[in-house]
């Protein structure tokens, strides 16, 4: 089996409001549509309120918004004579650009809705396109999903006909490249979204409460104690001291709360249980799904697996944050054994094959999770940690056992159509969706985030190279979607002595310069366009001089 097997490059777009040229020329790089960026000639939004330009920005806009939010960019053509060139980046002429106002824009949709869309718009100059001109609108996702068109919208074409590309009431979506009224499914995957929504609000809600009443409580036994009073009914008792397997259905920002508390207390016999009893829960309610009934698996999926998962990484995350080190090995281990045990997990057939739901979904689903711990402790440059985080064997596959659990994930994911771009995008998302974790790198700094990423993943190819005879084909350079600035940092820690460079003692100083080299020409010639790894162009001159001084050996 070729180590290559099943894994293509189709970047994932990661919707994080950014608006930079960084961000456009990636979009451009990615030549191809899907639920989160749709790519337009131009939108001609100065003619009168019937033409067909101005009713299909507003389909698709309120369609972003109804899925994932996304990007929609302006001055890409899709090429449709059979030339193997699918998109063409053409730009914008100065009276498009001067034709786009953000004001509005709003005004525009929200003439046809009753809930107001979030968007934002930035037109570049692309220096690297040859002074080509792109505008880059960002569709937020909806917090108060679905918007309802309430108004018809209807053009006159080139002949004077009239049509109607939507009616009042219609729900409309993204589905892949396209923008499509909601069928049944689509109905079912809102509805559970809604489900999972209120009960998030309505957990914040109960803690809200929670630490006034506790607070109330102390006050009381405060005042009894100096009014003489000894009543021992009103000692106060802390449910954290017990084990509560509900807590794992809490929204993470709570549970997460819950273990500082418990690590404060140094409770790690506690902290110990909730990690061994996890994956028994997790299989436990998976057991409960009944095969074909789809609002189950998605009530189940969305409502019971996810939150275990997302708390899991709540719990690593204070691990870290508190260098309980023991303790994050165990959740490791964890992690592992549900990603082992999935593999012999019988799961329920959709009935609905558009609902992802299997065994590549839960690994995909942890691989998102491992890189965002990782990269936390890169931000925290715990190198000791990082490197087990990388190395975990697949001890349930020979042929994969040392290229480890990321670089299986993906394999697996390609084979099933499922792959995306890797995990950085992936976890990029899970990381700024959830403030609790953002705000840990610089407050919630996105640049912050993404150079985290592309270093732990920069490393995970590292190790993987180096423990496969150099091979760097072996790995996967999602990092090289990004420019090279964001891995530089950790390059120049690995090059000289220290604690990340002890980690990947196995290879002596001419081979690490030789898997560098590799690597750096290895993204370059997968990630092709202006937005990728620019080849041999390393800014940081400490770089430059460790690959000088140990030359390519002939």
């Amino acid at each position: 089996m070729n180590e290559n097997e099943g894994i293509g490059l189709q970047a994932q777009v990661v919707v994080d409001g950014d608006l930079s040229a960084e961000k456009t020329l990636n979009l451009i790089s990615i030549l191809g549509e899907d639920d989160c960026l749709d790519y337009k000639a131009v939108y001609n939004l100065k003619g009168s309120q019937g033409t067909k330009d101005r009713v299909e920005i507003v389909r698709d806009i309120v369609a972003m918004a109804n899925t994932y939010g996304g990007y929609i960019l302006l001055g890409v053509r899709e090429v449709k004579d059979g030339s193997p060139e699918r998109y063409v980046a053409e730009g914008l002429s100065d009276e498009v650009c001067a034709s786009l106002d953000i004001s509005d824009l709003q005004n525009h949709v929200g003439s046809f809705t009753s809930e107001r869309v979030e968007i934002q718009l930035q037109i570049h100059t692309l220096e690297k396109l040859a002074g080509k001109k792109f505008a880059l609108i960002y569709v937020a996702p909806c917090p108060n999903s679905p918007v309802i068109l309430n108004r018809e919208g209807q053009y006159t074409d080139a002949t004077g006909a009239n049509k109607v590309l939507f009616y009042p009431g219609d729900i409309v979506i993204r589905k892949g490249a396209s923008t499509k009224r909601v069928d049944q499914s689509d109905m079912r995957r809102i509805i559970s979204e809604i489900r999972r929504r209120e009960k998030a609000q309505w957990t914040e809600e109960i803690l809200g409460i929670h630490p006034l009443v506790q607070r109330l409580d102390k006050l009381t036994a405060i005042l009894s104690r100096q009014a003489g009073l000894e009543d021992t009914s009103l000692a106060q008792t802390d449910s954290v001291e017990a084990y509560d397997e509900s807590l794992f259905f809490l929204s993470p920002d709570a549970f997460y709360a819950k273990m500082m508390t418990l690590v404060e207390r140094e409770r790690r016999p506690l902290i110990r249980r909730y990690l061994q009893s996890a994956p028994k829960l997790f299989f436990e309610h998976l057991a409960q799904i009944p095969t074909g009934d789809d609002n189950k698996i998605l009530e189940v999926r969305d409502n019971r697996l996810l939150p275990i998962l997302d708390n899991l990484t709540a719990m690593g995350v204070v691990l870290s944050e508190y260098k309980e080190w023991p303790l994050l090995d165990d959740l490791r281990k964890i992690l592992h054994l549900l990603c082992r045990q999935v593999n012999t997990t019988k799961f329920p057939t959709p009935a609905d094959r558009s609902v992802s739901f299997d065994q590549v979904w839960v690994w995909k689903e942890i691989m998102a999770r491992v890189y965002a711990l990782g990269a936390l402790l890169v931000y925290l440059s715990e190198w000791d940690q990082v490197q087990p985080l990388i190395r975990q064997e697949v001890d349930w596959e020979e042929y994969y056992r040392f290229n480890y659990w990321s670089r299986y994930v993906l394999v697996m994911a390609s084979r099933t159509g499922q792959l995306g771009s890797g995990w950085i995008n992936a976890a990029i998302k899970y990381i700024q969706d959830r403030p609790w974790l953002a705000t840990l790198f610089a407050g919630g700094n996105k640049d912050e985030i993404t150079s985290a990423l592309c270093q732990f993943d920069f490393l995970q190819c590292v190790y993987v190279a180096a423990d496969n005879s150099g091979k760097v084909t072996v790995a996967y350079p999602s990092f090289g979607g990004y420019y090279n600035h964001r891995v530089e940092p950790v390059v120049a820690k690995l090059i000289v002595p220290g604690k990340l460079r002890s980690t990947i003692d196995t290879v002596d100083d001419g081979q690490l310069a030789q898997i560098i080299r590799d690597l750096d020409q290895y993204a370059a010639k997968q990630f092709v366009m202006v937005s990728a790894w620019d080849q041999n162009a390393w800014s940081d001159p400490r770089v430059s001089q460790f690959l000088d001084t140990h030359p390519k050996s002939t």
